[in-house]
C-alpha cells in the first residue's frame, strides 16, 4: 500500500515494477501495489 507525496509513489511504484516485476492491483486482474490518489 502506497500512500503520501504523488512524486514519491510514482517513483516507488516504477522501481517496484522494474526491479521486483510486481504490477498494480486492479478490480478484475490482481496484483501487488496499491495506491492512494488523495493529494
Amino acid at each position: 500500500m502506497l500512500c503520501g507525496n504523488p512524486e514519491m509513489v510514482r517513483d516507488t511504484q516504477q522501481l517496484l515494477k522494474t526491479q521486483r516485476d510486481m504490477r498494480k492491483h486492479l478490480r478484475r486482474k490482481p496484483g501487488h501495489i496499491t495506491s492512494e490518489q488523495y493529494w
